[in-house]
C-alpha cells in the first residue's frame, strides 16, 4: 500500500491501517515505513528517500489478527516521535528533511492463524472451570499449539482452530501422530510429550527489552579497578557514621496559605532529633528537644562539630 500525503497524523494513519484491516481476509504482519524528499543545506539539491522495509517506524514487525491487535498498533504510533524519525534517514548533517511524501506499508500473510480472541480464553476458563489448549492442523499432518492453559482445573479441552474457527477435538490420538514445537519446530508422536518439552524448550519465550535491561552503574572504586588502580577496601570507606531522626508536630496554626487547588490541613514542624554513632564515646542516643526548627538545626549541628562526627549521615524522618 503507497499512500501519498504532504503530512503525517496519527488520525490518517490510524484510518488507514483501518481500512487495510477491512480489506485483508486473513491475519498479517505489518511493515510501516516513510518516503520523504531531503534537501542538501548548501546546494538546495532535493534527493527522494525511498520507503524501504528495513526501514519500518515500528520497532518490531507486528501480526494483527483481530481489532485489539489493531489497537496495539495504532497505541504504539501515537507513541513514536515522526519529526525525530525522519532525521535518522539523513545521509549525513549536510541533509535536512524538506517533506514527507507517502507513507508504505507492506503487510504479509500469516500462514498460521493466531487464535481468536486469545485474551478472553482465561477468562472463559476460569468461567466454566476448565482448562483450554488450542492446536492447528497443517496439511501435512502436523499438528502445532497455538494456546497452552496455564490453569490447574481438573478438567480439560483440546479445541482446533482453523481460519478462526474453533472445533472440539474429541480424540487427541486420532487427530494427529505429529505435534511439532512452535518454537524449535521439534516433532513428537504424543501431545503430552510436547507439553513436557515446551517447558524447556530452549528457543521459547525470548525476552526483548526495547529500553534496555537494569543494570547498575559501577562505582567509583570499580571504575578505578577497570584501569588497573586498586584502592584497598579500608581506604575505601570512612570507619564512622552518624544517624540522625526527627520527630515532627502536625501544627494546624501553621501560616501557609491555601490555593485553589490546594487546602493545607497541618504544617509539619520538626521539634526533636536523636543522634546516634558508631564512634567510641558518641555510642549512647543523644536527644535535642527545640520547638524552634532553626533554634534546633543549630543546637544538632554543634553537637556534631564537638564530637567529630559532622561525617556520613543516614537521614530517617518521621
Amino acid at each position: 500500500y503507497h499512500i501519498s500525503r504532504g503530512n503525517v497524523t496519527i488520525d490518517e494513519l490510524s484510518d488507514q491501517l483501518k481500512d487495510i484491516y477491512l480489506k485483508e481476509r486473513k491475519a498479517f504482519k505489518l511493515r510501516l515505513s516513510l518516503g520523504l524528499v531531503l534537501s542538501h543545506r548548501e546546494t538546495g539539491e532535493l534527493r527522494y528517500f525511498y520507503p524501504h522495509n528495513n526501514e519500518s517506524v515500528l520497532s518490531e514487525i507486528i501480526l494483527i489478527s483481530n481489532e485489539e491487535d489493531l489497537e496495539q498498533v495504532i497505541k504504539k504510533l501515537r507513541e513514536i516521535d515522526f519529526e525525530g524519525e525522519v532525521w535518522r534517514y539523513r545521509p549525513d548533517t549536510k541533509w535536512l528533511p524538506y517533506r514527507i511524501t507517502n507513507t508504505r506499508e507492506v503487510t504479509e500473510k500469516e500462514k498460521k492463524q493466531a487464535v481468536c480472541f486469545p485474551t478472553e480464553l482465561p477468562l472463559f476458563e476460569d468461567t466454566f472451570q476448565i482448562n483450554i489448549n488450542v492446536y492447528m492442523l497443517e496439511e501435512d499432518g502436523k499438528v502445532e499449539r497455538v494456546y497452552n492453559s496455564t490453569k490447574k482445573f481438573e478438567d480439560t479441552m483440546n479445541l482446533n482452530i482453523y481460519n478462526r474457527h474453533l472445533s472440539y477435538i474429541k480424540n487427541m490420538e486420532m487427530y494427529s501422530r505429529k505435534y511439532g514445537c512452535r518454537n524449535c519446530g521439534k516433532l513428537f508422536h504424543k501431545s503430552t510429550f510436547l507439553k513436557r518439552h515446551e517447558t524447556s524448550c530452549s528457543k521459547a519465550s525470548i525476552l526483548k527489552f526495547p529500553g534496555g535491561y537494569y543494570k547498575q552503574d559501577k562505582n567509583l572504586f570499580e571504575l578505578l579497578d577497570s584501569f588497573g588502580i586498586n584502592i584497598p577496601d579500608e581506604q575505601r570507606y570512612y570507619p564512622h557514621v552518624s544517624c540522625f531522626d526527627f520527630e515532627a508536630l502536625l501544627a494546624t496554626d501553621h501560616e501557609i496559605s491555601n490555593t485553589k487547588k490546594i487546602k493545607w490541613l497541618a504544617d509539619h514542624q520538626p521539634v526533636s532529633v536523636l543522634l546516634c554513632s558508631n564512634l567510641e564515646g558518641y555510642k549512647d542516643p543523644h536527644c535535642i528537644i527545640n520547638p524552634d526548627l532553626d533554634g534546633l538545626l543549630e543546637d544538632m549541628f554543634t553537637y556534631l562539630e564537638k564530637s567529630k562526627l559532622l561525617l556520613l549521615v543516614i537521614c530517617l524522618i518521621d
